[in-house]
């Protein structure tokens, strides 16, 4: 039976419970028929008909070829295995990040990218007063961040071009990139020294190094970056601290499956 409401659960939508009671029910079954599914969950039949069929007309649901019986298609699992990358790489950069920060005294981010923007997933703070401060959730332009710097470096050309095509870039500073083709030679610095660079392109003052992070397919998943006043981290620091956040980008890469070889950028970009 469905729990009564209570003030723990009053925003609950009762037809959504019902369609994940249902599915609970269905993916433990090779195939359903409609009386005994709706019999196991409690549901009237017309329900969970309607719901059946709004599933399969979404592809999550199909019927044999008596059209009696039910099951789940393979599309439920698609949803699940896209969600697999981002909840293993947050919990397994957590030690990493924690370690870096350490080393190199400064604020560590974990980012991922959506479209061309890079959102923080993770953080861990400098101890100093003055610091680079984002904070989970915050959006940046990926060519803003040295992160996203990291992860348009792992796609191919094509698929930045794609990515930016039309773009307008936003400069936030004189020395920020403002045209495709300043991306593609900051793409190429990028691969050469081995990991990203901010240097006072988003916010005078503050520099910052990123790499990507990749997975057991050698896909960029996410990335991770260091950054600090560039009072602290002068020029000829930044070297030592592209080091250790390439040494940890590694450590949390191999975490993930990654092979020594494909867990660095390559000229030939990543299979974004």
């Amino acid at each position: 039976m469905l729990m009564a409401q209570n003030k723990d659960n009053y925003f609950q939508i009762n037809s959504i419970v019902k369609l994940f009671r249902m599915l609970e029910s269905l993916v433990c079954r090779e195939e359903w028929d409609l009386a005994a599914l709706a019999e196991h969950i409690d549901i009237p039949k017309t329900t969970v008909l309607r719901m059946l069929l709004t599933l399969k007309s979404l592809g999550y649901v199909d019927q044999t070829q008596a059209g009696k019986r039910y099951y789940a298609t393979t599309k439920l699992f698609d949803i699940g295995s896209k969600a697999i990358p981002f909840i293993n790489v947050f919990k397994l950069a957590q030690p990493t990040m924690a370690t870096l920060a350490e080393k190199c005294d400064e604020s560590v981010y974990l980012s991922v990218l959506s479209g061309i923007e890079i959102v923080v997933i993770a953080k861990v703070s400098s101890r100093h007063y003055i610091k680079s401060d984002s904070y989970v959730g915050d959006r940046f332009l990926s060519y803003l961040s040295s992160g996203g710097k990291a992860l348009i470096s792992a796609m191919t050309s094509d698929n930045r071009a794609r990515l930016f095509k039309n773009h307008k870039f936003e400069l936030m500073t004189h020395k920020g990139i403002s045209t495709l083709d300043e991306l593609e030679k900051d793409v190429e610095r990028t691969i050469d020294r081995g990991y990203a660079l901010i240097d006072e392109e988003a916010v005078l003052g503050i520099r910052s190094v990123g790499v990507a992070i990749f997975n057991h397919r050698c896909e960029p998943v996410a990335a991770l970056s260091a950054a600090a006043p560039s009072a602290r981290v002068p020029m000829k620091k930044i070297a030592h601290h592209g080091k250790l956040v390439v040494e940890a980008g590694k450590e949390i890469s191999k975490k993930l499956g990654a092979s020594d070889k494909s867990a660095t950028i390559s000229r030939a970009g990543g299979k974004m």
